[in-house]
């Protein structure tokens, strides 16, 4: 996108789709920790613990991925290059907040896991390591993948009302 687009266009999509994310993912009790390029880091669970995070953590992706098609559809329609879109989701338990400063910790950690899940998923999917499957698994429809060594799951629809 980068090649076809002036750095004013860039930026003004990035920050349109960041805003319509963001907006997504806090709806669902995400908290965003970092806008990095074309990426949202955003951690469920943190910093109070939430009821059923993994599934709001799906659930927010599968919305999130949903707006960015819908955005390729309108910028199609346009004549304008077309966009694509995949999403990670790790889980992992870090520290990441120190209760006395309030500043985040351990974000590397689990912003790497997900984005190991990111390099080798397909485009246009939502795809969840085994252990969010596991947790999830009772309202989601999945198909399994085996990328690289490990399986994960590609997510190809939620229980709607679930959360």
């Amino acid at each position: 996108l980068s090649n076809t687009l002036k750095p004013a266009e860039i930026n003004a999509f990035l920050a349109d789709y960041r805003k319509a994310a963001s907006a997504i993912i806090s709806n669902y009790g995400g908290v965003i920790e970092a806008l990095l390029k074309d990426e949202i880091v955003a951690f469920f669970n943190a910093p109070e613990e939430q009821v059923n995070p993994e599934l709001k953590a799906v659930c927010s992706a599968v919305e999130v991925l949903q707006l960015l098609a819908s955005i390729t559809r309108e910028r199609k329609i346009e004549g304008k290059a077309a966009i694509s879109g995949k999403i990670g989701i790790g889980m992992k338990s870090v520290p990441v907040y120190d209760d006395d400063s309030g500043m985040p910790h351990g974000v590397k950690q689990v912003t790497d896991m997900a984005r190991r899940i990111c390099t080798v998923a397909p485009v246009w999917r939502v795809i969840v390591s085994a252990d969010v499957y596991q947790i999830v698994k009772d309202f989601v429809e999945a198909r399994e993948l085996k990328l690289g060594n490990e399986p994960y799951y590609s997510i190809v629809g939620v229980e709607e009302g679930v959360v």
